[in-house]
């Protein structure tokens, strides 16, 4: 069986992946406070929303890390007053949340 090994990468953000991850994003976005963020797919919203329950927001990511995107984002973070931003999935959600 093949299986993959956690990663955990801590920069001026942190990155977990592996096996069972996603289960971790409540008990982090808690170390921050009590008003998350997620930035997510499409596909993955429901997921998220259930995951993170009634202690976040869940915002679909619109799909390109671009000026006018991270600025929509900064300003629902700003509007719900979040203490922690958090990405799921990969690619321009990671780095658009990484410029958060």
């Amino acid at each position: 069986m093949n299986q993959k090994v956690m990663q955990t990468m801590l920069f001026p953000c942190k990155y977990i992946q592996g096996n069972g991850a996603i289960k971790q994003l409540p008990a982090e976005m808690a170390r921050f406070g009590d008003r998350p963020l997620v930035l997510s797919t499409k596909s993955m919203v429901e997921t998220a929303r259930g995951i993170i329950g009634s202690e976040g927001k869940v915002e679909q990511f619109n799909g390109e890390c671009s000026e006018k995107e991270i600025t929509r984002v900064v300003d629902l973070a700003r509007i719900y007053n979040a203490t922690a931003i958090a990405a799921m999935g990969g690619g321009n959600r990671c780095r658009s949340s990484s410029v958060l």
